[in-house]
């Protein structure tokens, strides 16, 4: 459905630029007013397109610094333009009126290496610029002068200013996204980081009207970060399959356009409701079949099992599961999957056909597109391609194919996806028990008893969901949340002490079995002791006791005494010699023990 919507969405290119950039179009910047358009190359160029009567776009301006020109920023108060090298340095360019020249004004050092961001605050003067010297800086407009320096641990690839609350946004090669503030000094303060991307976050855009913070990263994401709505929600859209590059967002139809190395283009309906993303559960086993990931060798070995199988998250729940336990791939564009994701077997029950509808409209660049900028007036979308060629798009039939099918969409459900019964084999039943009666026997576990939650080391698929908040369980009991949250330290100490327990138990099992091994000599006689018959009244019965124990003693231990009994025949004839042994019964166990007492020093 994907791919006929972008087959039908095409959007009509008006213009493409190609033949004068060598190398990848690293920025651009669009003035329909004036039909001009700015582009900046690794290749040492900017040029300065002017639109002919026919429609067709020329370079007018052709400037060549001695360095690749990495960002532009335009200030239309002064028609500054402010250019960021390779080598580290800004330059200033006045621009004519008519865009028919341009004249360099001043240069001066910000960095000390590539500039990768340049944005202007014309009511401060100043200049605020990241590069991969791993540096923030704050420079004045009037003299060129740093006022301030920010350093990072990594390269910043990103930056975006809102003017409004003085603060900058920043994206660096870590995947890490940086809120600054700046005094009117022009003094740079950090005020959090957020984290979300494993990847290089390649672009950061600031949206004042709905307060949205977007960060978009080689790991192939678009992170959306409410920061207005103060509930910490994040929201992830997924539309591409290669790296995320360019951002630009339409404020008055609330729609954001991606590109990236894979070609497309993603017109996303940000007026449509989402779902936040689920935090991705911690486990050491399969929370569907309770299966032990490759590491836990801990109940491996309780289970008496062997297990090579990695874990893997389900991306509507969260749930760490096995790869048998999460083999379908569904989309979900209400959560921004646009794409095919990885679901676990529980949640791929509750995917109903119209839950995959999209809510974008793609269509094909045909180039690996570095940058974007899309203009309100003339609703054109300008891109820049590794390449070195530039397109001039029409985006208003695509608007209009997006809005026609956001509103064919049915209405939002919120997802509550219900997990299974976890499935026990006989060893985990069996573990389950046995760690059961453990707990249960301790006095810490039968004083949590009471307590809403329980201590079952059965089932950790719910105790992983109770962090979420009440449990299905908990509401059909009527359970509070704030009862659920008192208990947790009584069960958490009740585990602790059954778990100290049932090693102490272990020990002293393991202890015991060391001195019965080490003693066995010394307890022979005890042991047969025990076993044999009461005091005899009779001299009759004491001489067939007698001989009835002689002749077990000397079974049990004549593997052990062979060499012996071939040095010392004579104490095998004086065990079988019965009519030798006395008639007193005291006289008959005393000499039994001092004949025993020989054969264990032999």
């Amino acid at each position: 459905s994907i791919r006929s919507m972008a087959a039908s969405c095409n959007p009509k290119v008006l213009a493409e630029l190609a033949g004068h950039h060598q190398d990848v179009v690293n920025d651009v910047f669009f003035f329909p007013s004036h039909g001009a358009i700015v582009t900046v190359s690794d290749d040492k160029h900017v040029l300065v397109w002017l639109k002919r009567d026919d429609g067709t776009y020329w370079p007018s301006v052709d400037k060549e610094m001695p360095f690749p020109v990495c960002c532009i920023e335009y200030d239309e108060q002064t028609h500054a333009l402010y250019a960021g090298l390779g080598n580290g340095a800004i330059t200033e360019f006045k621009v004519a009126e008519d865009f028919n020249a341009m004249d360099v004004v001043k240069g001066f050092s910000a960095h000390s290496n590539r500039v990768t961001a340049i944005r202007s605050a014309p009511d401060k003067n100043w200049i605020i610029s990241c590069a991969r010297d791993k540096t923030v800086t704050v420079s004045s407009t009037e003299n060129g002068k740093r006022l301030s320096t920010f350093e990072n641990d990594s390269w910043f690839s990103s930056l975006d200013y809102d003017p409004t609350t003085c603060t900058v946004f920043t994206g660096d090669y870590l995947g890490k996204v940086t809120m600054l503030s700046v005094n009117s000094e022009g003094k740079l303060q950090h005020t959090t980081t957020l984290e979300g991307h494993t990847g290089s976050v390649r672009c950061v855009l600031w949206v004042p009207s709905r307060k949205w913070l977007f960060s978009g990263s080689f790991d192939k994401s678009i992170v959306l970060w409410d920061i207005g709505g103060r509930k910490g929600e994040v929201f992830e859209l997924r539309a591409h399959d290669r790296k995320v590059k360019a951002l630009s967002y339409i404020a008055e139809t609330d729609t954001l356009v991606s590109t990236g190395d894979d070609g497309m283009c993603v017109v996303w309906d940000m007026s449509l409701p989402r779902l936040p993303v689920p935090m991705w559960e911690d486990s050491s086993t399969c929370m569907l079949c309770s299966t032990p990931f490759f590491w836990d060798f801990r109940t491996m070995w309780s289970l008496k099992s062997f297990s090579l199988r990695r874990q893997h998250h389900c991306r509507l729940c969260g749930s760490a599961v096995c790869d048998e336990c999460s083999s379908h791939r569904a989309r979900y564009p209400a959560m921004g999957f646009e794409l095919m994701v990885r679901v676990c077997d529980s949640c791929s029950k509750g995917i109903e056909q119209t839950d995959q509808m999209p809510r974008t409209v793609r269509f094909p660049a045909r180039h690996e597109i570095h940058c974007c900028v899309y203009n309100i007036e003339s609703q054109t979308l300008l891109l820049g391609a590794e390449d070195g060629v530039i397109k001039v798009v029409d985006l208003s039939h695509v608007l209009r194919e997006l809005q026609q099918k956001s509103a064919e969409l049915p209405p939002l459900s919120e997802w509550r996806p219900v997990m299974p019964e976890r499935e026990h084999s006989d060893a985990d039943a069996d573990a389950s028990v046995q760690e059961a009666d453990d707990a249960t026997s301790s006095p810490a576990a039968v004083q949590s008893t009471a307590a809403p939650s329980t201590t079952s080391t059965a089932t950790p698929k719910p105790k992983a969901k109770a962090a979420k908040g009440t449990t299905q369980a908990q509401a059909q009991s009527g359970a509070s949340a704030d009862d659920t949250a008192a208990s947790i330290p009584q069960v958490a100490a009740a585990q602790a002490k059954a778990q100290q327990d049932k090693q102490d138990k272990q020990q002293a099992a393991m202890a015991a079995a060391a001195a019965s091994m080490a003693q066995v000599e010394t307890t022979a006689g005890d042991t047969q002791k025990e076993k044999g018959p009461k005091e005899p009244n009779s001299a009759q019965s004491v001489e067939a006791s007698a001989e009835a124990s002689a002749e077990a003693s000397a079974e049990e231990v004549k593997p052990q005494l062979k060499p012996v009994q071939k040095q010392k025949p004579k104490q095998t004839a004086r065990v079988v010699d019965l009519a030798a042994q006395p008639t007193d019964a005291a006289e008959a166990q005393a000499e039994h023990d001092d004949f025993m007492a020989s054969i264990l020093e032999d």
